[in-house]
């Protein structure tokens, strides 16, 4: 019996301590996920009474954009990369001067928080590309989840803005009956780096322009695009049309293409 107690008691401690990793880990998170939380509304309260005690620009926005050039920069990005590890959604409310900034901070937050990329909606209009340098400030709406309009995962629409606030909107769901949305976090929050490569929109109404980020420090090469390229042409052809890859510039990550058929040119924007 002795020698039987002595092989249990050992494997009783080691399931006691395997428990006790496990929920110290999982405690660890939690501990972590509350304090994000925490320095993101912490954030947001302060936003909101720089906008009301500065009062300049709409709804004081313009007094909070200033504010929140002041913040601590790394804690925010670790509350927000937090966060967003640990949401079941991710919604990205970007306000921005122009167009190029608001698809050039929109590729650098979903390539830092590691979301999915899909199609930037809103830079043609009946199919016909917009001049975006004319465009002035506008709103882009990102879901990291399929839309219930049917939208896949990663799609944005970019629409015109007429209020003063820049920045980013967040809102995440964190699965336990908390849809929080904390802001208005600063555009640049996220710098370009080879692990989150950011691009504007560029381009005139002159062409299709993909503004396509790879992932990692892969570079853009006009053979690996006509790959891709090639493989959308029997989907292209059974609606009647044709595409033809034009010009890949690895430098600023767009791919212009030019389709022709049905469907009359049109400017795509791939995050």
């Amino acid at each position: 019996m002795a020698a039987r107690g002595a092989t249990i008691r050992p494997l009783r401690l080691l399931r006691w301590l395997l428990l006790s990793c496990v929920s110290a880990v999982a405690c660890t998170a939690l501990t972590r996920v509350s304090s994000a939380r925490a320095a993101l509304r912490a954030y947001d309260e302060g936003h909101r009474h720089a906008a009301r005690d500065g009062g300049e620009g709409m709804g004081g926005a313009i007094s909070a954009n200033a504010w929140s050039r002041s913040a601590d920069r790394a804690a925010l990005i670790d509350a927000v990369r937090t966060v967003s590890a640990h949401a079941q959604r991710v919604m990205l409310g970007l306000c921005a001067d122009d167009a190029d900034s608001a698809v050039s901070g929109l590729k650098c937050w979903v390539g830092a928080l590691g979301l999915p990329r899909g199609t930037l909606h809103g830079m043609d209009e009946g199919g016909v590309p917009r001049d975006m340098s004319a465009f002035g400030p506008c709103y882009v709406k990102y879901n990291s989840l399929q839309t219930g309009s049917g939208d896949p995962a990663g799609s944005a629409h970019l629409s015109g803005y007429g209020g003063d606030f820049r920045g980013v909107y967040l809102s995440v769901d964190l699965g336990d009956d908390a849809f929080e949305q904390y802001g208005v976090l600063p555009l640049d929050l996220f710098p370009p780096s080879p692990s989150s490569p950011c691009g504007g929109a560029g381009g005139g109404a002159g062409g299709a322009r993909a503004g396509a980020s790879a992932g990692g420090a892969a570079v853009l090469s006009f053979d690996g695009v006509a790959q891709l390229v090639e493989q959308l042409q029997p989907d292209v052809q059974r609606a009647g049309g044709s595409l033809r890859l034009l010009a890949v510039s690895s430098a600023d990550g767009s791919v212009t293409v030019e389709l022709r058929g049905p469907a009359v040119r049109k400017r795509v924007v791939f995050i």
